[in-house]
Order: C-alpha cells, then structure tokens, then sequence
C-alpha cells in the first residue's frame, strides 16, 4: 500500500527578510581616501548599539534604522519593490578586493569592496505589499 500522499505544513512564522548591499570603492587620490574612511566609520557607528549615559552605561541605546528609496531619473523607482525600515547588521570590508593590497600615502586602502547586510525590523505581510508594492 502507498504512504498517505497528503501532505501538511505547519506555519509558525515569517521570516523577517535580509538584504546585501556591496559597494566597490576606488578613491583617486588621498582626499577621497578619506571621504571613503568617513563613510565606513559612519556606517560602523550606526551599525551598533549606544551606551545608554542616562543608565551609567548599563543599557544600550538600539542601532540606528534605515530606510531604502530606489530613484531612476529623479523620480521613486516603483519597479523595483520597497523595502522596510531596516537595520545594519553587518558591515564587511574587504581590502584587498582586487588580490592586490596598496596603500595611498596616508596609509588608506587604494580600493575596498564594502558589504552591507540589512534586516527589516517588521515582517512582510500581504497588506503591506497592496499599499506599498513591496
């Protein structure tokens, strides 16, 4: 006799969804070397929690949110469908994407390929994708 061809799933619940983002940075000269280094601290910065000085630094503050708009021509991009409000949470720098490790005078990176992993904060449900097409 055949195995009950029925099958079952039981749903218990909706991931919540992740994005990578990779950045190929070249900076021409030791100006944009450092521009490159600002942004890269910046996201870091972001990416991480905040000591709470209201608590003596026994709590954290949560790590910043992000939210995505893709632009084509000036105008939002509807094709391209939208992402909730997000966290960073992870921020790889890769400093020799080339398999060649340089330096610039000041000792910056001469390239860098940058990746960045982003967690919505609310799980996609149908209603948010009839209002917002995501």
């Amino acid at each position: 006799m055949p195995i009950n061809p029925r099958v079952e799933v039981l749903y218990s619940h909706t991931d919540l969804r992740s994005f990578t983002f990779e950045f190929l940075m070249s900076p021409k000269n030791k100006s944009e070397s450092v521009a490159m280094w600002n942004i890269i601290k910046t996201l870091r910065q972001h990416s991480v929690p905040e000591l709470d000085p209201a608590t003596g630094g026994s709590t954290f503050i949560p790590p910043a949110e992000f939210d995505f708009t893709f632009y084509h021509k000036g105008k939002e991009n509807t094709n391209i469908p939208r992402i909730n409000t997000s966290v960073l949470n992870a921020v790889e720098v890769q400093y020799d994407p080339t398999g060649t490790f340089g330096t610039f005078s000041n000792g910056h990176p001469v390239a860098v390929r940058l990746s960045l992993r982003f967690t919505e904060v609310e799980p996609l449900h149908r209603k948010r994708i009839q209002d917002q097409g995501l």
